[in-house]
């Protein structure tokens, strides 16, 4: 399975395929000048056509004293900064089930995972090709955009430059806790996996152009959790002019989701249960201090997407409802065997998951 299977040919003809054109900056080179430095792709897989920039950092790792907070901007750097291998995926519990459907391997799991990866044509479009902005799903606790799944090539063979995009999950995305939302300028915490889905769209706008990309004709899309998450997007002021289309597979926003008061209550308990008591700095000293894993082993879990009043203002339905949602066009569908796929964790399951039993 691949982007392009999950998309139809017929709907991405009818969507956004573009004729391909030279335009006078040429064709896209192997070495990019982003924001931050010049990063070095390579040809994906046997595609001499299109050009894969892996691994490319678009916010600071969220390490020490910015984990749980909002993404701040990656470092940039000198040099050509060497984009062939994934970035780590983000903290999640690593089992078979996990490893069988976002790896063919060992995840190689750390915070400091927002990476993203790039796919584009070589071949230039006049005025820049349409840029499709992937997030994958496993319910805002597992999964990463640098899956092989995910590989975008075949989209971009197809005219699009392609971004797939790793985000906090879990508790790291998304806890909510009184002592975090005290010292934030916003009265706010939890819903950072969504700040980095919107930060990385941030990095889209700034950046695509070098990629043959027209930062004006954005669409993101997601599956499962991706598709809820791009749903919140479009009740998110937040996000604002960031994406022009939205096509989300098997995921609403329409059920309401946590409130921040809800949410603290539950972040105290699961604080509790690693011996982070009260509310005030001493707490979030200590939840920044603790070990990755004891942090994510103790706490058992971390919710996922809250009303916070900040990023999600208020109910996403009430946003719409009011038609104060970001207003673009939708395509919405569903995957019509999801669940199915997370037991396919051998050849022979496979087999029996294609043919139906």
């Amino acid at each position: 399975m691949s982007l392009a299977s999950i998309i139809r040919p017929s709907l991405i003809t009818g969507l956004w395929v573009t004729t391909l054109a030279a335009c006078s900056g040429g064709d896209l080179q192997l070495v990019v000048e982003t924001a931050s430095g010049s990063i070095e792709g390579a040809y994906s897989s046997d595609e001499s056509d299109v050009l894969a920039f892996r691994g490319v950092p678009y916010a600071a790792a969220p390490i020490g004293e910015l984990r749980f907070r909002p993404p701040t901007e990656s470092t940039p750097w000198d040099g050509v900064r060497t984009a062939y291998d994934i970035g780590a995926p983000c903290w999640q519990a690593v089992g078979p089930v996990s490893e069988s459907v976002f790896s063919r391997g060992q995840l190689n799991i750390s915070e400091d995972c927002l990476y993203l990866n790039v796919f584009a044509p070589v071949t230039s479009v006049e005025g820049g090709a349409p840029v499709l902005v992937w997030y994958h799903g496993g319910g805002n606790t597992a999964g990463h955009g640098g899956a092989e799944i995910f590989d975008g090539s075949a989209l971009a063979k197809k005219g699009a430059v392609v971004v797939t995009a790793n985000y906090r999950l879990g508790v790291f995305g998304f806890l909510a806790h009184p002592a975090l939302t005290a010292e934030s300028e916003h009265s706010s915490s939890g819903n950072y996996g969504l700040l980095d889905q919107i930060a990385a769209l941030q990095w889209v706008r700034e950046n695509i152009t070098a990629f043959g990309g027209d930062p004006d004709r954005v669409t993101i899309f997601g599956q499962s959790a991706g598709s809820r998450d791009v749903c919140l997007l479009m009740a998110s002021p937040l996000a604002e002019s960031l994406f022009h289309r939205v096509i989300g597979h098997s995921g609403g926003c329409f059920s309401e989701p946590p409130t921040l008061t809800e949410s603290h209550a539950a972040g105290l308990a699961r604080a509790s249960r690693v011996s982070i008591e009260g509310e005030g700095r001493q707490a979030a000293a200590a939840l920044r201090a603790m070990g990755s894993a004891d942090l994510y082993s103790g706490m058992r879990g971390g919710g996922g997407p809250i009303v916070d009043g900040w990023v999600i203002p208020r109910p996403p339905w009430e946003t719409f409802l009011a038609g104060e949602h970001n207003r673009v066009p939708v395509i919405a569908g569903a995957m019509a065997n999801e669940r199915k796929s997370l037991g396919a964790n051998t050849p022979e399951r496979a087999r029996d998951v294609l043919e139906g039993r």
